[in-house]
């Protein structure tokens, strides 16, 4: 994978939840539209590349997807009505995941954007702190920004960012470092109606 690669904001427009259209297509109703595409080990942020201005095009879906060699290793799908480019991302939200533990109902102590954004923890999902040793969660956007206070956050000879799950569809503990490494974050969204979009190129 190319490091060097930017992120790709694909909204087929601009972004996700807003800014002009510029139509060249019509996207379908029920069609899950790439909207952010997040390459690890680029060396650029996460959370500033996200935090853009929008607003809501008629969202009512956002999948939340982790791609390993074109594979998915892990996912979200979240009810995207009525909501902006911060609250989607809530656990009260959840309509399906690949994680076979997460419930809407479920235990989280952090489950937001950008909370733990001192930490450079940011699209963090955790269930509980212990303690570095102890911290157990199901992933973290390990951002190329923050104090980074424990070892499993703390990247040798690797670049940021990084893209931590829990593998097997389960919590992982964060210190015992058996967490899988996903190559890119990608998110994208369903609109309830007919929306015009421009093309986006990935090249």
């Amino acid at each position: 994978m190319d490091a060097s690669r930017p992120f790709i904001f694909i909204v087929t427009v601009s972004f996700m939840f807003g800014m002009n259209v510029s139509a060249d297509s019509k996207s379908c109703k029920g069609t899950w539209e790439l909207v952010f595409h997040a390459p690890s080990g680029n060396g650029e942020d996460v959370l500033k590349a996200w935090t853009t201005k929008h607003s809501n095009c008629d969202i009512i879906s956002v999948k939340f997807q982790l791609d390993t060699f074109g594979e998915t290793v892990a996912f979200i799908e979240f009810d995207g009505r009525n909501t902006d480019d911060m609250n989607w991302f809530h656990n009260s939200r959840i309509l399906n995941s690949s994680w076979t533990d997460m419930q809407k109902a479920g235990t989280f102590n952090v489950f937001s954007i950008n909370k733990e954004n001192q930490y450079g923890r940011n699209f963090f999902i955790n269930r509980s702190y212990g303690g570095c040793g102890a911290d157990t969660g199901w992933f973290v956007v390990n951002d190329v920004s923050g104090s980074k206070p424990c070892d499993w956050e703390k990247v040798i000879n690797e670049t940021y960012p990084q893209f931590l799950y829990g593998k097997n569809g389960k919590v992982t503990k964060w210190g015992a470092k058996d967490y899988g490494t996903a190559h890119v974050l990608n998110i994208y969204i369903q609109r309830g109606s007919s929306s015009a979009t421009a093309n986006a190129d990935l090249q």
